[in-house]
This record gives C-alpha cells, sequence and structure tokens, in this order.
C-alpha cells in the first residue's frame, strides 16, 4: 500500500489567484474541499476529481486565516437542509463560523495571540484550541467556551489532538507533549517526546491509544497514551512538517520536506513520494479514508490516493493496480490471474471464502472466484469498512450499517442504540456467518453481540451485552458456526474468551460454576470472565477450525482450543504452542491464519510463515461428525511418542460433547490422576 501522488494544475492555481501559500484545507464532501489562501485572503472550492476551483467569497483584510475545518456532521446525522458550516481560524485569536456561501455567522474573540492548533473531537461536539500565548481552550461546537488550561512555564502551543472518547486533549509545548484528561480529579501525563521542538501531532481514532509526534529533530514516533514509546523512526533527513491519521486510525500520513509517506502499521513505512518543491504543512482525510489532501506554503495543493492495498486470504490473492483495477487470483481453483475492472475509484477490497468485494465510489461488487466475469452489484455508496465471512459480508458507511449475502440480496439492517460511526474501525467491530460483535460507541467496556439469522432488522436492545472491567481495543468471533465464541483484548492488554457470547441461556462455566439461571435475569452478562493472557498486541481465530493465535510483545501463542479456559486450566496450558518472536520486535502483524499456517509480516513487508499442529483440527472434523471411533484412533496413533496436546485437545472435545468415558484413555496418558477418579466414580 502507497500513496500516488498528483498535484493540481499550476495554470488553475494562477487563475484563481493561489500563488501566495496554502494555509489551511478542508474536505466538505466525498471528491470537494475548501481552501482559505493566504495574503489574498479568499475562500476557494475545490473539486478533486478534475482540479477546477471556484472562487467562494473574500474575508475581510485584518484576517489572516491559520486553519479551517468541517462542522458539518455526517449525512445521517444532519437535519434536511442543513448548510454546511465551517470553523476558521485567525491570527489575530479570533474563531470565526462561516458557512458554505461564505457568510460569516459568528466571531469570537478566543485567544490575545495567533491561534497556531484547531481541532474538532471525534464526535464532532467540541471545539479544541491552542495559540501562541501557551493557552489551550475547548469550547463548544457553537464556539462557547467550556475549559482552558495553561502551563507553569507557558510555551506556544504547536500541535494538538483529541482522544477517541473525546475525554482526553494532548497538546505539545515545545520538546514536551501534555496529556490532559477532561474528566475532573484525573491527572494529566507529561514527557519530553522529542530532542526539538514537536511541529505536529495526531491522536489515532482507533481505541488502541496510539499518539503519533514529529519534531524538528526529524523524527516520527509512535506513543501509547500512558507515555511509553512504541515506535520511532530514524532521522528524516529534515522536520517532520505535518502528520495524521485517517478517520480510523488504521493508516498514517506522514509529510516532510518534498516528501509524503504512508504507515499501514506501526513501523511498516511504504517508499517516500517525493513532490517537487511541496512540503505539505495541514493534511486532511476524506471519510472514505480513500484521498488525503495537503496544502503546501509554496502555493500547490496535494491530492494523494491510497493505492496498492494486497489481500491474501483463505487461498485467494487480490492486489490493486491503480485505482480501478485489481488483479486476482485462487490458489484453490486456478494460478492464472484475472484482471478486474471497474468504472469508479475503488476505495477498499475484501477477499476471502471463495469471493472477492470491492467496494467502490457508488457501489459494492461481488465477485465469485468460480465465476470472476459475472459480478453482483449492490447499491451501496461511501463504504469506509468492509468485512466479509462465509455467507454473507458487511459494509459500513456514514448511514450505518448494511447486511448483504454474498448474492447480493439484503438480510438484515442492525439498529445498534448510541451508534457513532465515527469510532467503528476493523478491530471493533466483526462478522461471521450469523453473528455480529460490535464495541458499544459511548461505553467502550461493553461489547454487542447481535444475531442476524433470523430477523432482518436487529434491535440493539434486546441482544446480548457483555460487560468487561477495562475498554476493549479489539473483538474477534470465531468461524465455527456450531461453536460460536468471542475474544476481546483490552487496552491493558488482556485476552478474554467468552464461549456462546450471543445466547443468553448459554453454558457458560466459571470454575464449574453453571450461570444459565443467572444469564435470564440480567441485561449484562456480568460475571468474571477469565483471562486468557497478559500482554497481547492482536489476536485472530483460524478460518476453518477453532485454533486462535495471538501475538504478544515477543512471542506468538497459538491456542488449539481456547474455550476451555473457563473449566479445566491443565488442559488449557496442554493445547497451548508459543514461538519466540523477538528478533521481530513489535511492528509484526498477523496478515492470515488458515488451515496449519500462521504468516506474519514484518516491519519490512516480509512475511514469516509458522507452521501449526494440524492434528487437533482433524479431531475436531471428527467429533464434530460423531466419528468417536476414527477419533480415538487418531489420537493414539498421533500421540504414541508424545502425549501432550492431542490427548488434551480429545479430552477437551469429549468434555464439551459430553462423552466423559471417551476421555478416560486421554487422561490416563496424560497421567491426571483427578479427573479419572471422577469419571470412574461418575461410571459407577
Amino acid at each position: 500500500m502507497h500513496f500516488q501522488v498528483s498535484v493540481l494544475p499550476q495554470k488553475t492555481q494562477e487563475n484563481s489567484g493561489i500563488s501566495n501559500g496554502v494555509p489551511c484545507i478542508a474536505w466538505i464532501s466525498q471528491n470537494e474541499f475548501f481552501t482559505c489562501c493566504g495574503n489574498d485572503k479568499s475562500i476557494y472550492r475545490w473539486d478533486a476529481q478534475n482540479g477546477s476551483s471556484t472562487k467562494v467569497s473574500d474575508l475581510p483584510i485584518e484576517l489572516c486565516p491559520t486553519s479551517l475545518h468541517n462542522l458539518q456532521k455526517s449525512k445521517a446525522n444532519n437535519k434536511p437542509g442543513a448548510e454546511l458550516l465551517l470553523l476558521l481560524t485567525t491570527s489575530n485569536g479570533k474563531i470565526l463560523m462561516v458557512t458554505g456561501s461564505g457568510r460569516i455567522e459568528k466571531t469570537v474573540d478566543a485567544h490575545k495571540s495567533e491561534i497556531l492548533v484547531a481541532k474538532i473531537s471525534k464526535d464532532m461536539s467540541s471545539i479544541l484550541t491552542g495559540s501562541e500565548d501557551g493557552l489551550v481552550k475547548v469550547w463548544s461546537r457553537s464556539a462557547m467556551l467550556r475549559a482552558s488550561f495553561s502551563e507553569a512555564t507557558p510555551l506556544p502551543v504547536t500541535a494538538a489532538d483529541w482522544s477517541a472518547d473525546s475525554q482526553s486533549i494532548a497538546f505539545a509545548q515545545g520538546a514536551w507533549v501534555i496529556l490532559k484528561s477532561l474528566i475532573p480529579g484525573m491527572a494529566q501525563s507529561k514527557w519530553q517526546a522529542h530532542d526539538g521542538m514537536v511541529l505536529s501531532l495526531s491522536w489515532s481514532a482507533a481505541q488502541n491509544g496510539l499518539l503519533a509526534t514529529g519534531g524538528e529533530d526529524g523524527k516520527c514516533k509512535v506513543w501509547d497514551s500512558s507515555g511509553h514509546l512504541k515506535y520511532s523512526s530514524g532521522n528524516q533527513g529534515s522536520p517532520v512538517m505535518c502528520l495524521s491519521w485517517n478517520l480510523n486510525g488504521q493508516i498514517l500520513a506522514v509529510s516532510s520536506h518534498n516528501s509524503l509517506r504512508l504507515c499501514q502499521t506501526i513501523g511498516r513505512f511504504s517508499t517516500s513520494e517525493l513532490i517537487s518543491k511541496s512540503t505539505a504543512h495541514s493534511l486532511s482525510w476524506n471519510k472514505d479514508n480513500s484521498r488525503l489532501i495537503g496544502a503546501c506554503g509554496s502555493g500547490k495543493i496535494i491530492v494523494a490516493n491510497v493505492v496498492g492495498r494486497e489481500i491474501h486470504r483463505d487461498g485467494i490473492q487480490a492486489h490493486m493496480i491503480g485505482d480501478k483495477a485489481v488483479r486476482v487470483r485462487d490458489l484453490k481453483a486456478s494460478d492464472m490471474w484475472e484482471t478486474l475492472e471497474v468504472k469508479s475509484s475503488i476505495l477498499l477490497l475484501e477477499a476471502g471464502f471463495g469471493h472477492v468485494v470491492l467496494a467502490t465510489s457508488d457501489r459494492c461488487l461481488i465477485y465469485n472466484t468460480t465465476t470472476i466475469n459475472t459480478p453482483v452489484e449492490v447499491k451501496v455508496a461511501g463504504v469506509f469498512l468492509l468485512q466479509i465471512a462465509s455467507k454473507c459480508f458487511l459494509g459500513v458507511n456514514e448511514f450505518g450499517f448494511w447486511l448483504y449475502t454474498l448474492q447480493g440480496r439484503a438480510i438484515a439492517v442492525p439498529q445498534v442504540p448510541n451508534l457513532q460511526i465515527v469510532h467503528l474501525t476493523e478491530s471493533t467491530i466483526h462478522l461471521t456467518a450469523d453473528h455480529l460483535a460490535i464495541r458499544d460507541s459511548t461505553e467502550f467496556r461493553v461489547v454487542h453481540i447481535l444475531d442476524f439469522g433470523f430477523s432482518r432488522t436487529i434491535d440493539g436492545q434486546n441482544v446480548p451485552k457483555i460487560r468487561f472491567k477495562e475498554p476493549i481495543k479489539q473483538v474477534a468471533l470465531n468461524q465455527i458456526d456450531s461453536e460460536r465464541c468471542l475474544a476481546a483484548v483490552d487496552s491493558q492488554g488482556d485476552l478474554y474468551v467468552v464461549p456462546n457470547p450471543a445466547i443468553p441461556n448459554a453454558s457458560i462455566y466459571k470454575l464449574g460454576i453453571h450461570l444459565k439461571s443467572l444469564l435470564r435475569q440480567k441485561k449484562y452478562i456480568s460475571y468474571q470472565i477469565p483471562i486468557l493472557a497478559s500482554m497481547v498486541r492482536q489476536v485472530m481465530w483460524n478460518s476453518s477450525n477453532p485454533y486462535l493465535s495471538a501475538l504478544t510483545e515477543s512471542e506468538l501463542c497459538v491456542w488449539f482450543y481456547p474455550q476451555i479456559v473457563s473449566f479445566n486450566n491443565q488442559l488449557l496450558l496442554n493445547t497451548r504452542i508459543e514461538r519466540d518472536l523477538s528478533e521481530i520486535g513489535t511492528s509484526g502483524v498477523i496478515t492470515q491464519f488458515s488451515n496449519g499456517i500462521v504468516e506474519i509480516q514484518r516491519h519490512d513487508k516480509t512475511a514469516i510463515s509458522i507452521p501449526i499442529n494440524l492434528v487437533p483440527a482433524a479431531l475436531f472434523s471428527l467429533t464434530e461428525k460423531g466419528d468417536w471411533v476414527k477419533a480415538i484412533k487418531l489420537v493414539r496413533r498421533a500421540s504414541m511418542n508424545k502425549p501432550g496436546s492431542n490427548h488434551s485437545f480429545f479430552a477437551a472435545r469429549c468434555c464439551m460433547k459430553n462423552q466423559p468415558k471417551k476421555s478416560l484413555s486421554s487422561y490416563i496418558a496424560l497421567g491426571l490422576v483427578d479427573e479419572i477418579e471422577y469419571i470412574m466414580n461418575q461410571t459407577q
């Protein structure tokens, strides 16, 4: 994945009078954005597709703009006929509310000196400003002052941003970064981020709390919300002027002298895109995260499209070539590459389960790899999040959720209470054939489990809600329809596993105590969920068997049957394997986990394949079919020299299937005397 950069034609800019620098820029729709110019004090409306511009209005001569933001909420939340509203800050400390026609609705004297930074909160309800006088102020959406902060030694506030939940702010003064909560009584954090002045700061919208900073020392650094360094780049050779996470917090754009770089995950930078005599000092992403615009002091405007997306999953390889074509190959069917061309720009692509789904600017296209030339069209536009399961796929745009079968038929319209689209990321929502797990938009400790296998409309008020102790940063459901299981990672890195999360009267155990009757009476599943592992960065279920993989700080952990965490710790330890990954560091990510291979991609984009024992997967298949005779023969033959994980997995399956007698031989091989005595007493 990388940027495809273009610069708007110089002739158009000269005709528009933009030759004196573009200090601020902001998107207003999918393909349109506004700019404010420096010396001529004019506002222009641009079309990113053809590079044309239209002059909207002139600002008063005494105003010099420093930042521009779109205050308009998503179309789903807007009233019919609502007018476009822009936030404009100036060098003399004023905040202006400007309509789309250029009319100034309101002027507020916010600071006594130049406003260097202004940011809108993620939920579009508050405004943050910082100025040369060292003051940081929080305003309401209508520019009413709510709070004001200052440090003991006031330095100019050079950068600032909001947290994902809009309850905390981070701002930079000199070489220091200060993190302050807006909740009364919460202590602030402060640390030295760079050797020189911090020039830019961006806080990821994903609930992993990652904070990116760029400084005069030429380094780009990524921190967690406690100020612990997660990644530091080498010296870029020039100061990092600006950086910006995209709207779902998955991609980081970094601008330095005459260059623009893309970072997909921590430490994985793409090649630098050189831009002649153009250094972007202001960056802005559009709503579907497919395009980035940058304002340069030279008067140029950069338009960067995200291209080169790649998907390798379930035997399907899909590579974007340009912005309107994709090359696809299904290794299970043929080694031949097929080229798929579409009329509109491709925003996202997803592959798996014998299908490829493309999201363009105006529709979604579903391709079956066996009949690749006959796609199915679904009229859903502006999709910025896409997931695929064995029977359906999920699309998310600014209007909400859309669930369709892989044949293009609408199957459900999920209704989640207090839904805020801005908080949805690939990590906080997960789809299976008949269930959807989604983290709550307002209370990040709650996870909703929606079952859409029986109804076209899902009422979020009547579904199980699982409450955890800490905010959740990743949710994942396994793909086993008969034994659905939820894995959740919280902000502290603790991994939880909840069996049958969508069934209120499911058999869920805690230390052998059955909680069916309690679950019938409670709205939340509030029992103490056992912790499977700690210091976890990422989890992924196997696409076809009950295996669960997790990346910790220095190793890969794989559990063959994590559901047994609730009732037998000894079997759990025996069915867990570990692989040391200390040479990879913390920048590796799991890209796919299918059959018996875990694929991990390093920061230099090289892939490492780690083989996993497939005997438990074969045992799972046999026990699902009820073929216990073959399963017993397999576990005995495969465990003749090493009676460990295979026997433990088989014993766990016998417990889950209520077949204690068949597990006796495995317990004998493992030497678990207590279990042997218990089974013998039960059979007498």
